[in-house]
């Protein structure tokens, strides 16, 4: 009787197949992005070539191996054919830890890097307008007949209306460099603690000094889990430093000095810097009284695009207070933030 042929031959060609037709994603290529929110996180990531369905798995602490999920404390895993997903009922103020694996029907493609978000509630600045207008003329009083229901007529810029601290309904407090609290009258300040928001910002200088208004940086984000996929340009601009004019360098060498007492400064993310924009001005789009020696510029956010790796978004201080994404290697401004997070 013959022998059947031994079947060890078989499996690597199947093996090497099923590698050539779908090779495995690298950390790189599968990058989720979190998002908090008020008791939930929202997680994001670009489609994997090949991949239609999705494991996250999420828990409270760090997760080193996603296929044991559910042995991590409050471990939670989740399928879904979608490349976003909002996780709620969390608990405010407390780390979770998050990971992705794609796959199709035949093999897994690919999995993440652990990241980890806090979710928080956030409260919220108003707009700073304080008029209406129709479809004729602008700042007008409120109301305006035929145009009901518009900003001006609701929010902390009607009912907190103090121009003592911060435009309409902001609340700004001014920092010394020692970081400490100063009247509104004050004439020398470097930072500004925004009082509904939490954050703390850099007051940016006229000296040709670290903090000079007039530096400009290109985006550079070293870490995989926040650049979207690319890090971006390590010197593509003019600054009062010479070869480290990018937004990374940048936040190390403010950190290396310190700021107003503090050393855990950062680029802000692109929500963060829309807090701050002042729609009633025009031209430079902030309140001035605080932030006096701003220039009308588009300011890098910390956010990557997520339709282009080679993109990032900033937000226009200049006409319109809109954000737009653009790409790394452009020059412009930075105004560092803290807190938050």
């Amino acid at each position: 009787m013959s022998k059947c042929p031994p079947v060890q031959a078989f499996i690597p060609a199947v093996l090497l197949f099923v590698s050539l037709g779908y090779p495995i994603t690298s950390f790189a290529a599968l990058v989720v992005k979190a998002t908090t929110g008020d008791k939930q996180v929202t997680l994001q990531w670009a489609k994997v070539k090949n991949a239609n369905n999705y494991s996250v798995c999420y828990a409270t602490q760090t997760i080193t191996d996603i296929n044991n999920c559910l042995n991590y404390t409050g471990g939670t895993w989740q399928d879904i054919t979608k490349t976003t997903l909002k996780i709620g009922n969390l608990i405010n103020g407390k780390k979770y830890y998050f990971r992705v694996l794609a796959k199709n029907s035949i093999i897994t493609l690919g999995f993440s890097k652990t990241i980890s978000a806090i979710p928080q509630a956030y409260a919220l600045n108003d707009t700073g307008l304080t008029t209406c207008s129709d479809g004729v003329s602008n700042n007008l009083p409120c109301p305006a007949n035929g145009y009901p229901n518009q900003d001006a007529q609701s929010g902390s810029d009607t009912t907190q209306n103090d121009n003592g601290n911060g435009h309409a309904g902001f609340d700004f407090t001014k920092i010394s460099s020692a970081s400490k609290a100063l009247t509104a009258n004050s004439t020398s300040w470097s930072c500004i603690k925004d009082n509904v928001t939490g954050l703390m910002w850099e007051v940016k200088t006229d000296d040709n000094g670290l903090h000079d208004k007039n530096w400009r940086y290109s985006w550079y984000e070293p870490y995989d889990t926040k650049n979207g996929g690319y890090a971006g340009y390590q010197n593509g601009s003019t600054c009062g430093t010479p070869g480290a004019c990018n937004t990374d360098a940048y936040v190390k060498a403010v950190n290396t000095a310190g700021w107003c007492g503090y050393k855990d400064w950062r680029i802000p993310s692109k929500a963060e810097l829309l807090s701050i924009v002042d729609y009633s001005q025009l031209n430079i789009m902030i309140d001035t009284s605080y932030f006096p020696d701003i220039v009308s510029d588009w300011f890098w956010s910390s956010s990557p695009y997520a339709n282009d790796v080679n993109s990032a978004w900033v937000v226009n201080f200049n006409t319109n207070g809109n954000d737009y994404s653009t790409y790394k290697n452009h020059d412009y401004a930075v105004r560092l933030v803290r807190g938050g997070q």
